[in-house]
């Protein structure tokens, strides 16, 4: 919850919409580059203005996304692997129902 917080204060500095990203210091650009924030604000700007590169916005968003998702996958698959490892050596219903009583429908 912290680092959410964090997170999207440091994308409302870095994103452009506040304060043009020209005036940003080097370390708030940078950062600026690797958050989402950035490549929706150019890309709104882009639509509303005129010029700018939507496409390239729209390719680094989708990088991103893909990217996030890949790593939720990641997490999951981890996390369902340690689980089934946990549950492996039960020879028995009992025996699931005492490791794990809350999830016993996901090994059903």
């Amino acid at each position: 919850m912290v680092f959410n917080i964090a997170l999207t204060a440091t994308q409302l500095v870095s994103a452009g919409a506040i304060v043009p990203r020209d005036m940003l210091p080097s370390f708030y650009q940078s950062i600026g580059n690797l958050l989402p924030a950035t490549y929706g604000t150019n890309g709104y700007f882009s639509m509303i203005y005129g010029g700018g590169n939507l496409a390239a916005d729209i390719k680094a968003l989708l990088w991103i996304t893909g990217m996030t998702l890949l790593i939720a996958l990641l997490i999951v698959a981890i996390a369902y692997l340690r689980e089934r490892k946990k549950t492996s050596g039960c020879p028995n219903e009992k025996c699931l129902k005492k490791i794990n009583p809350l999830r016993l429908t996901m090994y059903q």
